[in-house]
């Protein structure tokens, strides 16, 4: 029993560490997006934030 569960801990850490390595893919998600994109994702998250905040304030009384 107490060999089985040490080999089992071995392998899964031993598969766990293998699958995390590799090449990096350390990208910036707007590397390729121009600036007018970039404003309209930022004017909508500013939309929802402020309806959501709106929501939580009526909620609240």
């Amino acid at each position: 029993m107490n060999r089985l569960f040490f080999s089992t801990l071995f392998a899964s850490i031993l598969v766990f560490s293998v699958t995390g390595c590799g090449k990096e893919s350390n990208t910036s998600i707007v590397e390729n997006a121009d600036q007018t994109a970039i404003e309209k994702y930022q004017a909508a998250e500013a939309a929802e934030q402020a309806a959501l905040a709106g929501t939580m304030e009526d909620g609240s009384k």
